[in-house]
């Protein structure tokens, strides 16, 4: 696992999707993309993109973001996810909130230099009802990341790497 990352904050569903959208046009994969949502957020990202086979219109870009999301990278990732109360992880992080000795979110990304308190804050932020994307890799990737999440409104936007 890498020492870095970059968290996005989105309390707008649609703009959640939509930074997913662009990190995959991008070629990132579910080993560098990371999604923690509630539980009941993910299953209406489900049921709001079950569409009619009979409509005639063709799909929207906020349904095909949220296609997407519920297709590709939590779809795919499903089989790793983990549930931290009412919470839903995808992704490499997925691995480390499971192995955490009861710490959760919070223990499992200290590696990335992330204080306690502000993974903490996090949890409760996605309790709350917001999003959060996290990306994980090299310095490179980092910044790729960083420039197209900053191409989406989002609530906040940090970098974390360990000293």
């Amino acid at each position: 696992m890498s020492d870095q990352c970059v968290v996005a904050q989105y309390n707008d569903p649609s703009h959640f999707l939509t930074a997913i959208e662009v990190l995959e046009k991008a070629g990132f994969t579910t080993d560098e993309v990371s999604v923690v949502r509630k539980r009941s957020d993910v299953r209406e990202a489900i049921s709001a993109n079950v569409k009619d086979s009979t409509s005639d219109s063709p799909p929207t870009g906020a349904t095909t973001a949220g296609a997407t999301v519920a297709g590709g990278t939590i779809g795919a990732a499903l089989g790793t996810a983990t549930m931290i109360g009412p919470m839903l992880v995808v992704g490499p992080i997925a691995g480390m909130v499971a192995g955490a000795a009861g710490g959760g979110m919070a223990s499992a990304v200290e590696s990335w230099g992330m204080q306690h308190g502000v993974a903490s804050r996090y949890e409760r932020a996605v309790q709350e009802g917001d999003d959060l994307i996290i990306v994980s890799g090299d310095s490179v990737l980092i910044n790729q990341a960083q420039r197209l999440l900053h191409t989406v409104s989002y609530k906040s936007l940090e970098r974390y790497e360990s000293e």
